[in-house]
Protein backbone atom coordinates (compact mmCIF):
# COMPACT_ATOMS: atom_id res chain seq x y z
CA UNK A 1 0.00 0.00 0.00
CA UNK A 2 1.39 3.11 -1.18
CA UNK A 3 1.36 6.68 0.82
CA UNK A 4 -1.60 9.04 0.93
CA UNK A 5 -1.47 12.43 -0.22
CA UNK A 6 -2.05 13.29 3.47
CA UNK A 7 0.66 11.40 4.54
CA UNK A 8 3.10 12.78 1.78
CA UNK A 9 2.18 16.26 3.06
CA UNK A 10 2.70 15.79 6.15
CA UNK A 11 5.77 14.09 5.38
CA UNK A 12 6.53 17.43 4.04
CA UNK A 13 5.84 19.47 6.28
CA UNK A 14 7.85 17.84 8.98
CA UNK A 15 10.72 17.79 6.32
CA UNK A 16 10.81 21.32 6.18
CA UNK A 17 10.13 21.92 9.63
CA UNK A 18 13.67 19.60 10.06
CA UNK A 19 15.25 21.73 7.80
CA UNK A 20 14.28 25.41 9.89
CA UNK A 21 15.13 23.45 13.52
CA UNK A 22 18.63 22.29 11.71
CA UNK A 23 19.38 25.72 10.55
CA UNK A 24 17.93 27.63 13.54
CA UNK A 25 20.61 25.30 15.82
CA UNK A 26 23.53 27.59 15.24
CA UNK A 27 23.52 30.84 16.65
CA UNK A 28 21.43 33.20 14.45
CA UNK A 29 23.85 36.07 14.76
CA UNK A 30 26.24 33.73 12.90
CA UNK A 31 23.53 32.28 10.39
CA UNK A 32 24.64 33.73 6.94
CA UNK A 33 22.85 34.96 4.01
CA UNK A 34 22.00 31.15 2.43
CA UNK A 35 20.89 29.84 5.88
CA UNK A 36 18.76 33.37 6.55
CA UNK A 37 17.24 32.54 2.36
CA UNK A 38 17.10 28.55 3.35
CA UNK A 39 14.37 29.57 6.84
CA UNK A 40 12.01 32.06 4.53
CA UNK A 41 12.04 29.90 1.46
CA UNK A 42 10.98 26.78 2.44
CA UNK A 43 7.44 26.95 1.34
CA UNK A 44 8.00 28.20 -1.94
CA UNK A 45 9.31 25.06 -4.09
CA UNK A 46 6.30 22.61 -3.74
CA UNK A 47 3.76 25.01 -1.80
CA UNK A 48 0.57 23.70 -3.89
CA UNK A 49 1.21 20.38 -2.20
CA UNK A 50 0.71 21.71 1.48
CA UNK A 51 -3.10 22.09 3.05
CA UNK A 52 -3.62 25.67 4.75
CA UNK A 53 -3.46 24.12 7.81
CA UNK A 54 0.03 22.90 6.79
CA UNK A 55 1.14 26.09 5.25
CA UNK A 56 0.19 28.02 8.72
CA UNK A 57 2.53 25.89 11.04
CA UNK A 58 5.15 26.95 8.26
CA UNK A 59 4.16 30.22 8.37
CA UNK A 60 4.28 30.40 12.02
CA UNK A 61 7.86 29.04 11.81
CA UNK A 62 8.78 31.59 9.60
CA UNK A 63 7.36 34.65 11.25
CA UNK A 64 9.39 33.65 14.48
CA UNK A 65 12.21 33.54 12.19
CA UNK A 66 11.86 36.91 10.97
CA UNK A 67 12.25 38.43 14.24
CA UNK A 68 15.17 36.75 14.93
CA UNK A 69 16.44 38.21 11.61
CA UNK A 70 15.56 41.88 12.11
CA UNK A 71 18.21 41.31 15.03
CA UNK A 72 20.51 39.58 12.74
CA UNK A 73 24.33 41.09 11.28
CA UNK A 74 22.81 40.36 8.22
CA UNK A 75 19.86 42.64 8.28
CA UNK A 76 21.57 45.05 9.89
CA UNK A 77 24.28 45.50 7.05
CA UNK A 78 20.74 45.28 4.30
CA UNK A 79 19.09 47.70 6.22
CA UNK A 80 21.78 50.66 6.84
CA UNK A 81 23.54 50.12 3.63
CA UNK A 82 19.65 50.96 2.24
CA UNK A 83 19.02 53.76 4.47
CA UNK A 84 22.40 55.58 3.16
CA UNK A 85 21.27 55.17 0.06
CA UNK A 86 18.11 57.09 0.30
CA UNK A 87 20.42 59.32 2.33
CA UNK A 88 18.04 58.57 5.20
CA UNK A 89 14.72 60.47 3.64
CA UNK A 90 11.71 58.91 4.83
CA UNK A 91 9.91 58.03 1.88
CA UNK A 92 6.39 58.91 3.34
CA UNK A 93 6.55 62.67 5.02
CA UNK A 94 10.08 63.62 3.72
CA UNK A 95 11.21 63.23 7.13
CA UNK A 96 14.68 61.57 8.71
CA UNK A 97 13.99 57.79 8.45
CA UNK A 98 15.54 55.28 10.60
CA UNK A 99 13.76 52.27 9.94
CA UNK A 100 13.28 50.17 6.51
CA UNK A 101 9.76 48.59 5.71
CA UNK A 102 9.60 45.68 3.81
CA UNK A 103 7.09 45.68 0.74
CA UNK A 104 7.75 41.94 0.21
CA UNK A 105 9.45 39.10 1.69
CA UNK A 106 10.04 37.35 -1.32
CA UNK A 107 13.65 37.97 -1.69
CA UNK A 108 13.65 38.42 2.62
CA UNK A 109 17.04 36.93 3.79
CA UNK A 110 19.91 39.14 2.77
CA UNK A 111 19.07 39.20 -0.98
CA UNK A 112 16.25 42.27 -0.89
CA UNK A 113 16.38 44.23 -3.65
CA UNK A 114 15.90 48.44 -3.57
CA UNK A 115 12.51 48.19 -4.79
CA UNK A 116 11.62 45.59 -2.22
CA UNK A 117 12.16 48.20 0.87
CA UNK A 118 10.88 51.45 1.93
CA UNK A 119 12.69 53.97 4.17
CA UNK A 120 10.47 55.00 6.79
CA UNK A 121 10.82 56.96 9.75
CA UNK A 122 9.32 55.96 13.10
CA UNK A 123 5.85 57.43 12.69
CA UNK A 124 5.71 56.51 9.32
CA UNK A 125 6.42 53.06 9.42
CA UNK A 126 4.15 52.52 12.48
CA UNK A 127 1.59 54.36 10.32
CA UNK A 128 2.45 51.54 7.29
CA UNK A 129 1.77 48.73 9.81
CA UNK A 130 -2.07 50.13 10.65
CA UNK A 131 -0.23 51.09 14.37
CA UNK A 132 0.01 54.51 15.86
CA UNK A 133 3.79 54.68 16.49
CA UNK A 134 6.20 51.50 16.78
Amino acid sequence: MGITKAQESRNLLQEKLDFIDEIASSPYSRMDVKQWRGIFHTTIDRRKSLKSAELKVLDHHRWRWKKRYDKSHVWRDVRDNFLLSVDNICHSCDGSASQVHHLTYIRCGGKELLEDLMALCRPCHGKEHGFGII
